[in-house]
């Protein structure tokens, strides 16, 4: 993590995990390189990541622009070691605005050249419109990857995301006939008041639309969400 700003506010964040040093000090590091959106439209009951509402565009401006300042800080570092990935993780990166999102796609692609390795993309259906994924759809080697959860809407409702599952299945289907696009999704196992059946229904919704990226995650009561206070006081 790459910072001097005070840690009150949401901060710019490159992770560059650690190498293993060699005797051969000239041989090139790899590296992957995680960017990070703190914000969301509203706050999911399960997550624990310290996040900030999204409420207006101009904190999401100067925030990109912190972060671009950042990358250009370490351009060095950046382009005389081996990047093999990159992930735009948060919060919730769909909620950048179309402008946004190809500044921050236009300036790495200026940094690191257009065949880049893989960029994961995250993003909730509730904030990634058409022209959204137009954009995604125009660079090299991106991977959009949806936190589905579930396609369940009783269950979504439960833990505070968008529950119109018809509008879920349209943007899949819309991201899935990009040629240049790698489209993948989240599911979570077990959440609170699920049934066997309602991961037995997720699946067989993932076999008609036809998904072949599929992250599977088990539910965890996280301390600092809000399932994990409300169950704490019952």
């Amino acid at each position: 993590m790459i910072s001097n700003i005070d840690k009150s506010e949401a901060i710019p964040m490159l992770f560059i995990p650690s190498v293993e040093q060699t005797a051969m000090k000239t041989l090139k590091k790899e590296y992957a390189l995680y960017i990070h959106i703190p914000y969301c439209e509203k706050k999911c009951h399960f997550c624990s990541i310290p996040v900030t509402r999204f409420t207006d565009e101009m904190v999401l401006d100067r925030y990109v622009d912190a972060l671009l300042y950042e990358l250009k800080y370490k351009e060095e570092f950046l382009k005389k070691n081996t990047l093999i990935g990159i992930h735009i993780g948060g919060g919730t990166p769909s909620v950048l605005s179309v402008l946004q999102i190809k500044r921050l796609f236009d300036f790495i692609t200026e940094m690191f050249g257009k065949e880049l390795p893989e960029v994961v993309f995250e993003a909730n259906p509730a904030s990634l419109t058409k022209e959204k994924i137009d954009v995604l759809s125009q660079y090299y080697n991106v991977t959009l990857n949806l936190g589905v959860q579930t396609f369940n809407s009783q269950r979504l409702q439960e833990i505070n995301r968008m529950n119109d599952v018809e509008a879920i299945k349209e943007c899949l289907r819309y991201a899935m006939q990009k040629e240049n696009l790698h489209v993948g999704i989240d599911l979570i196992v077990g959440l609170p008041n699920s049934k066997i059946i309602d991961f037995d229904n997720d699946i067989k919704i993932v076999r008609e639309l036809g998904i072949k990226n599929i992250f599977i995650y088990s539910y965890r009561l996280e301390e600092k969400s809000f399932f994990y206070n409300y169950f704490k006081m019952i």
